[in-house]
């Protein structure tokens, strides 16, 4: 159950981020796949998933990505 529920919070907050990735990918003139891998909580406290913390986490690590795809163009 706990997996599912990062699974669909995961997903969701992917959605929210698909265009951003999709135009750095775009810039950068190269394609993206994307993996998500759930460790069931493994070195990490078993705090309940919320939307908003995975949501933030997710837009963070987009942001990374897409500032290593215009730094790697430039």
């Amino acid at each position: 159950m706990r997996r599912n529920r990062a699974k669909r919070l995961m997903r969701a907050a992917y959605d929210r981020e698909r265009d951003m990735l999709a135009g750095a990918a775009e810039t950068a003139g190269d394609s993206l796949n994307v993996l998500f891998i759930y460790n069931g909580g493994k070195g990490t406290r078993q705090a309940p998933f919320r939307f908003d913390r995975v949501s933030m986490d997710m837009n963070s690590l987009c942001r990374k990505v897409c500032a290593a795809a215009v730094r790697g163009r430039a």
